[in-house]
């Protein structure tokens, strides 16, 4: 069952109590939940949430059952589909002699961390799967963090659900996917596609510039972009290209044959008018601003819903949640309407 956030209206600088919904606009899962921040619901049907302090993390499923943390451990992410998520334990966190000044740290109170971490993927009974800085890179596959205090760099692998490891660190990035084991890399500041295993799908030998130049493996493609020629060059992993979703915004679609039928990037487009601002696309609905107000095309570029609202978000499983002003969004006043863009819910 695909669930939906509905916090009840609040600031964004404010504590949230909340809930969720299902796709029919029911609450499932009442507006108790006491927190600061929260994330949407994952494929697998976890969703993390952040308490009062920023640092205590719970974890809620699609059933409303809510799941603790061991003490002083914090989360980066819900579990996948092994059960499995990256957790930081930091066994110092109460110690004042473990806090520093500094106004630009993290939790947003002045301070940083300094005293002993460490890093695990566990389950939700607690247990330790294994001991590693990574983060799920999807279809049972992890990133592998490791910190060079040489050269003060970062660089990347793969590892299994089990810990094994299955490409060395030897990557400036490694993206996430939802294509089998196919995950977009830079290596010397070159881009190129391999599998779970370190084998080259597209050679690693594309030159980027900025980490935006670049897209992970989405439904079958990935893109590099030339920033000097804001020319998109695809790659095509499984088949009939149909979209390419990039990062910051950019979004690249393709009629069938290859060739484009639009693009965003930063706002400007190549194949739409000029007073035309694309966010995104998601759910097969791409977000659009004319006007000031935003609304829907599909991916074949045709109008469904006209622009309308202040502020959207993505569709998902059928639903956006949209503001229709700016006074509703500094309340925390939203609606999720449907492709038709009917209200299913508002949260006021």
């Amino acid at each position: 069952m695909e669930l939906f956030s509905f916090p009840k209206p609040s600031a964004s600088t404010e504590m949230k109590n909340l809930g969720f919904i299902d796709g029919t606009g029911e609450i499932v899962i009442d507006q108790t939940i006491y927190c600061r921040h929260f994330d949407e619901f994952n494929a697998n049907g976890y969703c993390r949430i952040k308490m009062s302090d920023l640092v205590t993390n719970i974890i809620v499923d699609h059933d409303g059952q809510i799941f603790d943390l061991p003490e002083n451990f914090s989360c980066n992410e819900a579990p996948d589909s092994f059960g499995l998520f990256s957790a930081i334990h930091r066994p110092d966190r109460k110690l004042n002699s473990a806090w520093v000044a500094d106004p630009n740290e993290q939790f947003g109170q002045g301070l940083r961390y300094i005293g002993r971490t460490n890093h695990y993927v566990m389950r939700l009974d607690h247990t330790v799967a294994f001991e590693r800085n990574a983060s799920a890179l999807g279809n049972g596959f992890y990133k592998w963090d490791v910190f060079d205090p040489d050269t003060k760099r970062h660089r990347y692998g793969i590892i299994d659900h089990t810990g094994q490891i299955t490409a060395a660190p030897k990557y400036e990035s490694i993206e996430r996917s939802d294509t089998g084991q196919a995950f977009s890399v830079v290596k010397g500041r070159k881009f190129g596609v391999i599998d779970a295993f370190g084998s080259e799908i597209v050679e690693i030998r594309h030159p980027v510039t900025w980490p935006w130049d670049y897209s992970s493996t989405y439904d079958g493609v990935a893109a590099e972009l030339n920033s000097s020629t804001a020319r998109c060059q695809v790659f095509d992993l499984k088949g009939v290209v149909e979209r390419v979703n990039g990062k910051r915004g950019r979004t690249y679609f393709l009629k069938s044959d290859g060739s484009p039928a639009m693009r965003s990037g930063w706002g400007r487009q190549k194949y739409l008018p000029a007073d035309i601002e694309i966010s995104g696309a998601a759910d097969g609905m791409i977000a659009f601003k004319k006007g000031g107000l935003w609304g829907y095309f599909d991916t074949a570029g045709a109008l469904v819903i006209p622009p309308k609202y202040h502020s959207v978000s993505g569709f998902r499983s059928g639903l956006s949640r949209v503001f229709d002003s700016s006074e509703d969004e500094e309340a925390g006043q939203f609606r999720y309407i449907d492709r038709k863009g009917d209200t299913i819910a508002q949260n006021y």
